[in-house]
């Protein structure tokens, strides 16, 4: 009985950890609020540098190959400028490093970073920002709210659902990511 007890709650620990990530992408969906907001960040492994996997097009959907530590990265272009970042459905916004908010012409007064935020790296604040529109690939996604994280809190910027819930669907299919308009 104990040894059936056992092999149970082990069945129900590792769904729970291969579904967690799932739902908490599905969640994030319907926890987005003005404020505060809630960020979460890769694995420190999913920060090495790695070149962007563009994969393969359509027009109505983009396919991301992951690289060699399983993320999924992609470049995104926002008013003309490209920045890569990783597609974290865990994310509740689009979460902007310091330094790629600066190379896209973002300009931030300290008064500006009052958000609370809550990442692998600990509690934090971020600044929100509003962008008019984003490109990945063929697809536009118009009217997205994002996060810039302070210098230092974040390793890489994050394609999160603030962006990501505007698509007409995010799937993974024979290990690819698939977004669609």
């Amino acid at each position: 009985m104990l040894r059936f007890a056992l092999t149970l709650l082990a069945v129900v620990i590792a769904a729970t950890l291969a579904l967690g990530p799932m739902l908490n992408g599905r969640l994030a969906v319907n926890l987005l609020r003005p404020a505060p907001a809630v960020v979460e960040e890769p694995p420190a492994t999913a920060l090495a540098a790695a070149p962007a996997s563009r994969g393969s097009q359509s027009l109505d959907t983009v396919e991301i190959a992951p690289d060699a530590a399983g993320n999924y990265l992609t470049d995104i272009d926002i008013d003309g400028r490209t920045i890569q970042v990783v597609v974290d459905t865990g994310a509740t916004y689009l979460s902007l490093t310091s330094e790629d908010a600066d190379a896209l012409g973002i300009n931030l007064a300290p008064a500006d970073f009052r958000y609370r935020t809550m990442t692998a790296n600990g509690i934090g604040t971020a600044a929100k920002v509003h962008l008019n529109a984003l490109r990945i690939a063929n697809i536009e996604i118009d009217d997205v709210d994002a996060l810039v994280m302070q210098p230092g809190a974040l390793g890489r910027s994050l394609l999160g659902m603030s962006a990501l819930s505007r698509l007409g669907g995010v799937h993974i299919s024979d290990g690819r990511l698939i977004l669609q308009r």
